[in-house]
């Protein structure tokens, strides 16, 4: 079941910002005049370096019984990190990558599905890194739990 849950949550995750992801960055452009990149690839079984990137994995799962007087007896806490890499030389890269962080942020507290009942957002995490070809690449981490009720 652990494993069967885990991929069910993966493949939800990444079926839901497949879905929305660019539309929520195509209407935040639209509605605050920016022109923020759409996200080339989505994944949580490969990174590609194809810029800018979102990479997803569940860290590790905890199992806690919970009141078992109501339907739901189990609740699974799949902790999960989501990365996202951009490289690019405006200046407004940085502006750029919070406002990533805020659309990205809001969708995850959007997402429920028959294997997720909610998530709960721990922390964001930035950094930066040079590629092979010399450029700035900023990252940012968002640590997150997702809950399911069983």
């Amino acid at each position: 079941m652990n494993k069967v849950l885990k991929l069910e949550v993966l493949n939800d995750i990444y079926n839901f910002l497949t879905l929305n992801l660019n539309d929520a960055i195509d209407n935040y452009n639209l509605n605050n005049n920016t022109r923020l990149k759409k996200v080339s690839n989505i994944s949580y079984k490969d990174v590609k370096s194809q810029f800018p990137e979102i990479f997803f994995q569940i860290k590790s799962t905890n199992f806690d019984y919970i009141d078992i007087t109501r339907n739901e007896n189990m609740q699974i806490t799949n902790e999960c990190f989501l990365s996202y890499a951009d490289k690019d030389n405006s200046v407004s890269f940085q502006e750029n990558i919070e406002r990533m962080i805020y659309i990205i942020y809001d969708l995850l507290l959007k997402l429920t599905s028959d294997n997720i009942a909610y998530i709960l957002i721990k922390s964001v995490d930035r950094d930066e890194m040079q590629s092979k070809d010399m450029q700035i690449v900023k990252i940012f981490v968002v640590n997150f739990d997702v809950i399911t009720l069983v």
